[in-house]
């Protein structure tokens, strides 16, 4: 029998550990952002930007949803944890090494400005160092939650610590970059000793057991190759097909919609274990709380986006400088591209809950390929402003086809229709953004 009482406190440590941790990385945030915007400039902070969107899209391809698959493993057999963990640590590793050396070649390969050509060999050493945060899947699966807390805690404030410093003595974009890496390395040295606490990683090399974990994990990291379309491209295309004053200003109106998508996040992935079980147990009781869901957060995104389009230009001005006063513009049309994701997240969720991993990749690939044909036709025309169209325009589709994939999913499944699913492929966790140390 489900221990309700149980759900409500874990949800409740979880709920509170993710905001303490929310408030902290925003703050952290905040401050960068306050002091690096005026520091490198509209075009230098183009090209900050443009480095996270660079390693937003690498981390997707690198991780593969893998780790994932890994919490899963660990959940199912903890008795094996030391030798799964240990296993496809040497698989992510070797994943991370390739994927850096194809970065290097490709970063010196295309005409990259010479400081953002660096600063990107640079910051893609955060590839590697991403992978030995594998063991951290043990905090999931043991359902220690404050081990995670503390590893991202410490990571955002190490890298607060380093990056201003690195402006204040006027660091340019490169200098800035090396304390970014730090502070990752820093985070990475945290999670491994906290991980220790509870498991030792036993090293083994497998290729039968990776190949086995990588046919579970390719829809996991086939979806956050989608994500990373949807949500970065446009930073790829601005670079090549504008200038670097252009990439600024949309640069600095998605970090402000970045900063607002926090919260909604943050309350589906705690919602998401309650949506397996109910999924398993009850469906009316999933249909009650995924709607429920989705008319509280619309109710979040509505407030949320015209208070953000009427404010846009003093919201702009105080974060980032006069200068940047033109990404107002493009601020009141990405802040709709984000009340459609508030609302979107609860459907992706459930459609994952209810085995339908095909359905919700599905609804992805409609907004990824919206976004980079509306990005080919307007963004030579309008610039940075075509940019924010076309991404309102992906998630706008992206909310529509889930709406319509969650009910018919949940109306199959209560009229009885097996599930699509069977033990070895069920995909039991919710598609999360990879960890980028912003």
């Amino acid at each position: 029998m489900t221990d309700h009482s149980s759900l409500r406190r874990l949800f409740a440590k979880n709920l509170t550990l993710q905001s303490v941790t929310e408030a902290i990385g925003l703050t952290s945030g905040l401050l960068v952002t306050l002091v690096l915007s005026r520091h490198l400039g509209v075009a230098g902070f183009g090209q900050f930007n443009y480095l996270f969107a660079f390693l937003y899209f690498f981390l997707a391809i690198n991780d593969l949803g893998v780790n994932t698959i890994v919490v899963r493993e660990i959940s199912r057999a903890p008795d094996r944890a030391a030798e799964i963990i240990g296993t496809m640590l040497s698989f992510r590793l070797l994943l991370g090494a390739l994927s850096l050396l194809v970065i290097w070649a490709g970063v010196f390969a295309v005409g990259f400005p010479r400081d953002l050509r660096i600063a990107l060999a640079l910051f893609a050493i955060v590839l590697p160092l991403n992978a030995l945060r594998l063991p951290s899947a043990v905090f999931q699966s043991r359902l220690r939650f404050e081990y995670g807390a503390v590893a991202d805690i410490v990571t955002r404030v190490a890298t607060t610590g380093l990056v201003l410093p690195a402006a204040a003595l006027g660091a340019g974009l490169i200098g800035v970059t090396v304390a970014l890496v730090a502070g990752e390395a820093i985070g990475v040295i945290v999670t491994g000793r906290l991980a220790m606490r509870l498991v030792r990683p036993v090293w083994r090399v497998d290729p039968r057991y990776w190949m086995l974990v990588l046919r579970w994990s390719l829809p996991l990291g086939l979806a956050g190759v989608l994500s990373a379309v949807v949500n970065r491209v446009d930073f790829f295309m601005l670079e090549r097909m504008t200038d670097l004053q252009q990439l600024g200003l949309y640069g600095a109106a998605y970090k402000v919609v970045n900063l607002v998508e926090r919260l909604p996040q943050m309350i589906v992935v705690t919602l998401y274990p309650l949506m397996v079980r109910q999924a398993h147990e009850d469906l009316r009781a999933l249909r009650a709380l995924y709607r429920r869901s989705v008319l509280t957060l619309g109710g979040l995104a509505v407030v949320m986006a015209v208070v953000v389009t009427f404010l846009a230009g003093p919201i702009v001005r105080t974060l980032f400088g006069a200068e940047f006063t033109e990404a107002a513009r493009a601020l009141r049309i990405l802040v709709w591209a984000s009340a459609c994701l508030y609302m979107a997240l609860p459907g992706g969720f459930a459609l994952i809950s209810l085995g339908r991993v095909r359905m919700n990749l599905m609804t992805l690939v409609a907004g990824a390929v919206t976004n980079v044909a509306l990005n080919v036709i307007w963004i030579p025309r309008l610039g940075f402003i075509g940019a924010s169209l076309a991404t309102a325009a992906a998630f706008a589709v992206i909310l529509v086809t889930t709406l319509l994939a969650v009910e018919w999913s949940l109306a199959r499944a209560m009229a009885g229709a097996p599930p699509p699913w069977h033990d070895d492929t069920l995909i039991a966790a919710p598609l999360v953004k990879p960890v980028v140390p912003e």
